[in-house]
């Protein structure tokens, strides 16, 4: 028996950069799970906007002939709030930890990372570092982690080590 994938669920034109960019990934994901040919990508996409999308792509001069890479730059740039990538960029840069979960603190960190697709990779894992609990913070930087996949892995750890009884539970000396 063969699994089929579930469709993404249609974009109702939401100008919200989250939305723009989960529903961006997920038609790709879908479309290589089908394996679906990149030249029928923009066709397809286009029977899964409804009301203000598809409005947009009717008056976007787009046509199913246009090529994946300019639709999806075409559609991220009209649905991303214009202030969105500054204001992740600011949120990134001052984001803390604070009584959360590495895990939830992580979570926080990459959802605001893939607003800002230019972002060096040097500054995202000095960021990262620099929002971690100040514990937590100074063991990641000893440990002199060079990718941010690496800094995430020794925070979970740590954070696990220095606080077994959860995040807001000092640990004992």
């Amino acid at each position: 028996q063969v699994l089929k994938p579930q469709r993404p669920a249609p974009y109702s034109g939401a100008i919200d950069a989250d939305a723009c960019i989960n529903f961006i990934d997920n038609q790709k994901e879908y479309y290589t799970v089908v394996k679906l040919g990149l030249a029928e990508w923009v066709q397809y996409t286009a029977l899964n906007l409804i009301d203000d999308a598809k409005s947009w792509w009717r008056s976007s001069g787009l046509t199913i002939h246009t090529p994946w890479n300019d639709f999806e730059t075409d559609f991220l740039t009209f649905h991303t709030p214009p202030n969105a990538v500054a204001a992740a960029r600011e949120a990134l840069e001052s984001l803390q930890q604070g009584k959360r979960s590495v895990a939830l603190y992580t979570h926080e960190f990459r959802r605001l990372l893939r607003r800002v697709p230019t972002l060096d990779k040097g500054t995202a894992l000095h960021w990262y570092i620099k929002g971690l609990e100040r514990d937590t913070s100074k063991e990641v930087k000893l440990r002199q982690c060079t990718t941010l996949e690496s800094a995430i892995t020794q925070a979970s750890l740590i954070h696990s080590i220095l606080y077994p009884n959860g995040p807001t539970i000092a640990p004992k000396h």
